[in-house]
């Protein structure tokens, strides 16, 4: 009876955090991340769609094209995975209030981005490994790469741990391989990221440090227990992919992995851990409440860009001029969510008379006047903090005769 309550309670707080999420993602503005996937989903910007657009597609054909509509589909996907683990914890209760105890799931679960195709398909990498379903593990390890292709170093973390098991593990490493091969082939091309590190200490920080300390113990007591076992080791499995993946750009995908493996943590560290799950949940109010109303400023915080572009959009729509002509994808699409207008990256199509937008600069040309006839003076549009320090600054121009078939002479 224990056992069930315990289940049934664990049940109902991962619907509650779901929940939650949700009243979240209706209230909280969108980021221009956001923005620019809802613009790749909706074919306003031209390119490749990512997976991620895909799932913003198919949630504001569901439910509109609010901040809740294009975060929707991802936050339920991402709020009923770890159902899939709940039948492999030991604790059940423990696991869902060390999920809830995350930082990293207060965005990985609510922005639309590859956070819920991460979080979501390292849940179902990791349920497959544990319930011996390979195939059913290479699905998620598929999701999951198509969020970040770092989620790949699932495998060699699942065969870590189940050396025994390869041959099993081939169907589903060939899913996983032909899934994410377009993506391969488009990162191939476009070159690697320079930046792969640059999130690695928010990352650590959104793993919940102290989690993290407790979950380094837990392994090295379950590698003294490893004996000759060749089947996974739920244990050594989960800490394993936890560790190695939360301080990486596709940390989301473990994040359950490493809830799990130490709701199975026994005595001290058992202890241990509920501590650092209060903590974490101390941390993650605390990021709800910055994110609406914010404790301290710094500079590069990320609830800053919430709502960012929602005054350029609107500045934008009252000047009544289309097309407008962007220097960058971001404020293209930020214009075009905000401000309903027609909007191009350069070069765009011919206008008689148009405005150009870029981010504040002191130069006295720009890129319009390269196919542009004639352009007015800059008039400034900004944002702030809640400091009064500048956000963003941008800069809007009138422009005419703009002819993208070639460049014309500047006249003014």
């Amino acid at each position: 009876m224990l056992a069930v309550n315990a289940r049934g309670g664990a049940v109902l707080v991962v619907l509650g955090t779901l929940c939650g999420r949700l009243l979240l993602a209706g209230t909280l503005p969108l980021t221009e991340a956001e923005v620019v996937l809802w613009a790749q989903a909706r074919g306003v910007l031209e390119g490749d769609v990512p997976a991620a657009a895909l799932l913003v597609t198919g949630s504001t054909d569901a439910f509109g094209q609010t901040a809740l509509g294009i975060r929707a589909l991802g936050v339920v996907i991402s709020g009923l995975a770890p159902l899939l683990l709940l039948r492999h914890c030991t604790d059940p209760l423990r696991f869902a209030m060390l999920l809830l105890g995350l930082p990293g799931l207060v965005w990985g679960g609510l922005l639309a981005g590859n956070g819920p195709l991460l979080f979501a398909g390292g849940c179902t990498a990791v349920s497959g490994a544990l319930g011996g379903s390979w195939l059913f593990a290479g699905a998620g390890v598929a999701m999951a790469a198509l969020g970040d292709l770092a989620a790949l170093a699932l495998w060699p973390l699942l065969w870590m741990t189940a050396p025994g098991s390869w041959r099993q593990m081939l169907p589903g490493v060939a899913l996983s391989l032909l899934a994410t091969g377009p993506s391969f082939v488009r990162q191939a091309r476009d070159g690697l990221d320079g930046s792969v590190l640059a999130e690695v200490p928010l990352a650590l920080l959104y793993g919940n440090p102290g989690l993290l300390l407790v979950a380094a113990a837990a392994g090295i007591v379950a590698l003294r227990r490893r004996g000759v076992d060749t089947g996974p080791s739920p244990t050594l499995l989960c800490l394993a992919v936890g560790l190695v993946l939360v301080p990486t750009n596709a940390s989301a995908s473990g994040y359950a992995a490493l809830a799990l493996g130490t709701s199975l943590a026994v005595g001290q560290l058992g202890r241990g851990s509920w501590v650092a799950a209060g903590l974490g949940l101390l941390v993650s109010a605390g990021l709800v409440a910055h994110s609406y109303r914010p404790l301290l400023f710094f500079e590069g915080d990320p609830t800053a860009r919430l709502g960012v572009g929602a005054d350029l959009g609107r500045a934008v729509e009252a000047w009544g001029v289309e097309p407008v002509y962007t220097s960058s994808v971001e404020d293209a699409a930020l214009i075009a969510y905000h401000g309903g207008v027609e909007s191009f990256v350069l070069p765009g199509p011919a206008a008689e008379h148009a405005l150009f937008v870029r981010p504040w600069s002191g130069g006295p040309t720009t890129a319009a006047e390269s196919f542009c006839a004639e352009r007015g003076g800059p008039n400034v549009v900004s944002e702030y903090n809640e400091d009064g320090t500048a956000l963003e600054r941008w800069q809007v121009y009138e422009v005419w005769g703009c002819d993208p078939s070639g460049p014309v002479p500047v006249t003014r």
